[in-house]
């Protein structure tokens, strides 16, 4: 049985997208909800294809990272 969750951030494309996400709104004056929306969206909208592929191309290799470090995190 494995000793770490199923769901691991450190396996979830996703993750890494919101990851870059909230670093560039993190560069962002943001000051209403509404503001917070409009930004979220043009930010999701800037992730390109050829990023979403990377990550998905880069699995195996953090899938052997996961398990070099015994389903510990890894960066």
């Amino acid at each position: 049985m494995l000793e770490w969750p199923p769901n691991s951030p450190d396996l979830n494309v996703i993750e890494e997208i919101w990851g870059i996400i909230h670093k560039r709104l993190a560069l962002k004056s943001i000051n209403t909800k509404e503001e917070l929306q409009k930004r979220l969206q043009e930010e999701w909208d800037e992730i390109s294809i050829t990023l979403c592929q990377a990550l998905v191309d880069g699995m195996p290799e953090r899938i052997e990272k996961c398990l070099k470090a015994k389903g510990s995190h890894f960066t």
